[in-house]
């Protein structure tokens, strides 16, 4: 214990009562916040002193869940059908009233064997609050286990081990500070250097503060938690709800054309806990700050709700399984089928974008890059005329396709014609340098739409329609040539039909398209 608080020491974290002593109040109203009591310890007084509670997981034969808390210790017990029960000390809890508990078990040995580096496993079901019952946990395939393995729950990596415990594990153990749960220097940083820095009247005050950040990195203190467990390579909306809310908002066209000007603190006070009523109308004011008539240059004005609403509209709350959670890819959910009113031209967008998902045909005729416009305008498929005549063979073979591309990217002519689409249009032709171009900006939804395309294409999988799968997730590419999960399995059946070498070769453009993946 001693020399586990002289590192702490030594890597210069203080505690929340030293900041304290000069930010009294952001102290103590941060100190009641739901993300400084992340650390509740097996002793939660969210569970009462003698908690106990069974799951029975059928169908028939079932498998037997248990907790049951002493004093300040608890147990958690599995027992698959037909053989012994096998029992598991809780090391820490996670959660609170909004949810519920989850429960992180230390596992030394499986069935007997002793494993050569004792696990942290996050328990496969939890305590659910506004039921006061056990339900499977976020993320956990529906399927009954047939195995402890699978039964016990989910294994944490070294890393996440770690970033989990560094919040939700006692004090000063497993890289936590001074105080567990997420306290002043979580964000700020240690405090050390910042005292020092003030006593030598420094103009460097030694201390981060996230305001002073360049824009697009505002949101890097909250993306120490919220920003996924893993790398996420060309993340869907549905990839990013479990604590992933940072990316979601990255990959929102507010973030995109704002270049980082939306952050986590415009809705979300750190310091403060807020009711939903109270988040909900912060929130609807950072939207109407730039999509309201009473904005000179506006975005996009909403076609349903110009003064209120956004939130219910744009981020509407996500239920999986027995969490509801907000959906952080702003955007616009066409599965609500609501009621839209005459598209107005008064409430278009008035600032040029400063990112566009764009795709191209290029000529060297004129004549011809009008006719195949022409082909275009009547419902011809981009990707498919794209593929037959454009000159571009770097771009041809993927539909035109080129990608999310930042305005100052693209040739001044270009830029130019593609500043003047709404999403979705088409350009006129366009000279430059002695070629005809035509451009087509994306649609805001056209990932989404492809995702739609590759669900299609796993439904049909399953029922063992394989050449109509494979059909779809050649439609899905062609609606986003970059659909990583598309190619992946595209590639898987390549490999199933005794194709090997097409399989590499989609492989290697998704490894060269995506190397962190």
């Amino acid at each position: 214990m001693v020399s586990s608080l002289a590192s702490t020491v030594e890597r210069g974290y203080l505690g929340r009562d030293v900041c304290a002593g000069c930010h009294t109040d952001i102290a103590l109203t941060q100190f009641r916040t739901k993300m400084a009591r992340a650390w509740q310890g097996v002793a939660t007084p969210q569970l009462p002193a003698n908690y106990s509670e069974t799951h029975a997981e059928g169908p028939a034969p079932v498998i037997e869940y248990a907790f049951a808390r002493t004093g300040r210790n608890m147990q958690y017990r599995v027992q698959m059908p037909g053989q012994p029960p096998l029992d598991f000390p809780v090391e820490a809890t996670i959660g609170g009233e909004r949810h519920g508990i989850s429960f992180l078990v230390q596992v030394t040995a499986l069935e007997g064997l002793p494993l050569p580096r004792p696990a942290l496993v996050e328990a496969r079901y939890f305590h659910y609050a506004q039921q006061n019952r056990l339900a499977l946990e976020l993320g956990f395939p529906e399927e009954k286990p047939s195995t402890y393995e699978t039964a016990l729950g989910r294994v944490l990596t070294p890393f996440l081990e770690k970033r989990c415990l560094a919040c939700h594990g006692a004090p000063r153990t497993r890289g936590t500070r001074v105080e567990s749960g997420i306290d002043c220097e979580s964000c700020h940083g240690p405090g050390q250097r910042h005292l020092a820095a003030l006593g030598a009247h420094s103009r460097d005050l030694g201390i981060l503060n996230p305001k002073k950040l360049p824009v697009a990195e505002r949101m890097r203190p909250c993306a120490q938690c919220h920003a996924g467990s893993s790398v996420v390579e060309d993340p869907m909306p549905y990839d990013t709800l479990i604590s992933n809310q940072v990316t979601a908002l990255k990959n929102s066209e507010c973030w995109r054309q704002s270049a980082g000007e939306v952050t986590c603190t415009d809705c979300h006070d750190p310091h403060r806990d807020a009711p939903p009523l109270v988040l909900t109308a912060k929130s609807e004011r950072a939207c109407l700050r730039c999509h309201s008539a009473t904005v000179t240059n506006h975005a996009a004005l909403c076609p349903v709700n110009r003064i209120k609403g956004c939130i219910g509209c744009h981020m509407p709350d996500q239920t999986r399984g027995a969490f509801i959670m907000a959906d952080h890819w702003i955007r616009v959910h066409p599965e609500q089928k609501i009621n839209v009113a005459a598209h107005n031209p008064a409430w278009r967008t008035k600032i040029p974008p400063k990112r566009l998902y764009l795709r191209m045909i290029v000529f060297d005729d004129r004549e011809k890059a009008s006719a195949v416009r022409q082909q275009l305008l009547a419902g011809g498929s981009f990707f498919e005329l794209a593929k037959a005549n454009s000159i571009d063979r770097a771009t041809a073979d993927a539909g035109g396709y080129l990608g999310d591309l930042d305005r100052s990217q693209l040739d001044p002519a270009l830029s130019a014609a593609a500043l003047k689409l709404q999403p979705g249009e088409i350009s006129n032709v366009v000279e430059s340098n002695g070629k005809y171009f035509t451009l087509q900006r994306l649609t805001r939804a056209f990932r989404e739409d492809a995702e739609a395309a590759f669900n299609k294409a796993m439904d049909l999988r399953k029922q063992g329609k394989l050449q109509e799968s494979k059909n779809k997730l050649f439609e899905a590419l062609k609606i986003y040539p970059r659909l990583l999960r598309a190619l992946n399995w595209l590639a898987a059946m390549y490999t199933q039909h005794a194709n090997p070498g097409v399989s590499v070769g989609i492989l290697t453009l998704a490894t060269r398209l995506y190397p962190e993946d």
